[in-house]
């Protein structure tokens, strides 16, 4: 019979069997037009007049999204992001009355997937410090030395903001907002009434003092995140390590006849040979720092620490709300007795003397590792030196050797005997 050759279906028969396949599935997906959704997880005190807008960032004065809500105040966004090796979504369920209203019509719960699986939080903060850029224009101005500041109205600090991209007007229609960044304004400022309106000028002492409260409740509430306080307090103040001694444990404990030599001279007995086998046991379980003691050069006192722990805090906050200039600014009115008294001396002389035994440890290492270096290089050229004395020995040697020596160690000698065994007893 003849053989028949099978062939392979052309394009046109591909396409129709996937657009047959396709709309024979159960499920089918619809086109996604415009962005994608974002999760954001809002308080529950935010009232349902809560509106997400746009403002300048109070430090680079970009767009950024705030949640406002005229009775409980301002919120700001943190965006917690996944790691971007390990890809992951959410499938978020529609609430409780759109899920029967759903399952009347189809019988089925509906839900949405958000192929982002970045997560947006918001907190509460304090709206003085959308308004400590406008305030602060006339203070870290160049000309600000030959000015006299003079007391301005709040809609002329609102004016001196960046309208671009900003909802700052809609919501200062809000009147319990408006009052809100008012008594902000007020806590940071120096105040005067010229009729029915008050006027606010900006006052440096006020305005370090907030911070510096601010501060002090994020460091002495325990409120910094473990990693920030080891990172830049326990490390930061660490000494370099002058020596580590290791304590003897108490399974190392000399024994003689049978007696622990402890200071009190006691039978091992078989429930004695127990009792040290388990401690032996457990102390081997321990870690080791746990039975070294280190030497710091220095240790900080109490005083440093809660001065460091004072800095960070005020640093970290500076660094996320305030500008390098205000800061700068700011932090100059610290000296200011008024704000609160804090004297960083302690501190600033601890770390003085932190950066010479650093230097000094540096220093030693290096001339450490040069004598180790130049000790290595010796032992090498004097091995050098010794092969090149046996390589002139061996040619001297055998520049002595005659011309019959010479010939004779050529003659292969493995099948004779030797000539000792001539003279051996018979």
């Amino acid at each position: 019979m003849p053989r028949t050759r099978s062939s392979k279906p052309t394009a046109t028969e591909s396409q129709e069997t996937e657009s047959a396949s396709l709309s024979s599935s159960k499920f089918s997906l619809s086109e996604r037009n415009g962005s994608p959704p974002k999760l954001f997880i809002l308080p529950k005190k935010a009232t349902s007049e809560a509106k997400i807008i746009t403002l300048p960032h109070p430090r680079h004065t970009k767009p950024a999204r705030y949640l406002v809500c005229p009775e409980t105040g301002f919120y700001e966004f943190t965006k917690i992001a996944a790691p971007k090796s390990a890809p992951r979504s959410w499938l978020i369920e529609t609430s409780a009355k759109a899920v029967e209203s759903e399952e009347d019509k189809d019988g089925a719960t509906q839900g949405q997937l958000i192929s982002n699986a970045d997560l947006f939080v918001a907190t509460s903060m304090d709206p003085l410090f959308l308004l400590l850029p406008a305030l602060a224009d006339s203070c870290i101005s160049k000309s600000s030395e030959d000015k006299k500041r003079l007391f301005l109205s709040s809609d002329d600090y609102f004016d001196k903001l960046p309208e671009e991209a900003s909802h700052l007007s809609e919501i200062l229609r809000w009147e319990k907002t408006r009052a809100l960044l008012e008594a902000r304004m007020a806590a940071i400022c120096d105040t005067v009434e010229a009729g029915d309106e008050t006027m606010f000028r900006l006052s440096q002492e006020k305005a370090a003092s907030a911070c510096l409260q601010k501060a002090r409740r994020l460091a002495q509430g325990n409120v910094l995140p473990p990693s920030l306080e080891s990172q830049f307090v326990t490390k930061a103040l660490q000494a370099p390590v002058l020596n580590q001694k290791r304590a003897p444990l108490p399974s190392e404990s000399q024994t003689t006849n049978g007696v622990i030599e402890s200071g009190e001279s006691t039978p091992l007995t078989e429930s004695n040979d127990s009792q040290s086998t388990a401690m032996s046991t457990e102390t081997s379980a321990t870690s080791v720092d746990e039975s070294t003691e280190v030497e710091q050069a220095i240790r900080p006192s109490h005083e440093v620490m809660d001065l460091q722990k004072l800095r960070v805090a005020f640093d970290l906050i500076c660094a996320r709300l305030v500008s390098p200039a205000i800061t700068k600014w700011l932090k100059e009115g610290l000296s200011d007795e008024r704000v609160g008294g804090v004297d960083f001396a302690p501190l600033d002389e601890y770390l003085a003397k932190l950066a010479e035994l650093r230097a000094e440890a540096v220093a030693s290492r290096s001339m450490g590792d040069y004598s180790q270096k130049r000790l290595r290089d010796e032992e090498e050229e004097e091995a050098r030196e010794q092969k090149k004395r046996k390589l002139e020995e061996e040619k001297k040697k055998k520049a002595s050797e005659s011309r019959g020596v010479r010939e004779l160690k050529k003659v292969n000698t493995s099948g004779m005997m030797k000539l000792s065994s001539f003279f051996q007893k018979k």
